[in-house]
């Protein structure tokens, strides 16, 4: 048998398995978004008979199924911030975590699960957020995208992801006191999180924020949702995970459930 003409007939063999093994993965891929997809119509369809007519738009742009990340704690980051921040400073690790710098410039400490403290012996140089969000980018800090309030004299620093949702835990508190600047809160400064894990699908997410308006005789549409992630510490090494929720408002009121269990959430703060 000619060679050549063989290897010609086993190269169209293969070619022709790893086609259909493409195409048979594509289909399975359409197959399962379809399923996704009538499942999130129905679900919608049940809130909308308890609830009335909504934007259902509002769930759709949610995404399909949030993802859990971790951060670590990144102390080379924090030395360098330190260097930029005090100058030339002095470090002392006090255990469980805390880690302190000092120098005639002021004092910074970092403890594990995010906790920033900055007290700067000078004045800030301008007003309002942008000063404050310069000198934290300048130094080192994450600042792209951050979400700013002022109220009451003092200015709130809200973090976002690299994904582009907020961190409703992650804010930094800025002021001026008795001529000092003083910042304080939590911040990631590593902010390349590797996935951990991810919540629960979009259809059921619905069907579980259902059952809690149900649960709390709640007969308003839903006016807006959002994904937002809140930081939790695992206790461990100071890594910490970046858990998704949402926030629903329906009748004026806010509703959060979290997105990975699917069980209402109490006492979350967002900014």
């Amino acid at each position: 048998m000619d060679w050549k003409k063989a290897k010609t007939i086993l190269l169209l063999v293969l070619l022709c398995t790893n086609l259909f093994m493409v195409c048979n993965l594509a289909w399975q891929v359409s197959r399962v978004k379809g399923q996704q997809r009538q499942a999130m119509n129905e679900a919608l369809s049940l809130l909308r008979q308890e609830v009335g007519d909504f934007d259902e738009d509002l769930f759709r742009d949610l995404g399909t199924q949030p993802a859990v990340y971790r951060f670590e704690r990144d102390r080379q980051k924090e030395e360098q911030i330190a260097q930029a921040l005090l100058g030339d400073s002095q470090r002392e690790d006090e255990g469980g975590g805390i880690t302190q710098f000092r120098s005639q410039a002021g004092q910074l400490e970092f403890r594990s699960g995010g906790v920033v403290e900055l007290t700067l012996e000078r004045q800030p140089e301008g007003e309002g957020a942008a000063f404050y969000r310069d000198l934290l980018a300048e130094a080192g800090f994450p600042m792209e995208g951050a979400q700013a309030d002022t109220a009451g004299g003092q200015v709130e620093l809200t973090q976002r992801l690299p994904n582009g949702h907020l961190a409703a835990n992650c804010v930094l508190v800025c002021q001026q006191e008795q001529g000092r600047i003083h910042i304080q809160g939590h911040w990631l400064l590593h902010t390349d999180g590797t996935k951990a894990g991810e919540g629960r699908r979009s259809y059921q997410l619905v069907m579980d924020l259902r059952a809690y308006l149900l649960q709390e005789g709640v007969s308003d549409p839903p006016e807006q949702a959002e994904l937002i992630y809140r930081l939790r510490n695992t206790g461990d090494t100071g890594s910490l995970l970046a858990e998704p929720f949402w926030s629903v408002t329906a009748g004026g009121k806010e509703y959060t459930l979290s997105a990975v269990t699917g069980q209402a959430l109490q006492n979350v703060e967002i900014a």
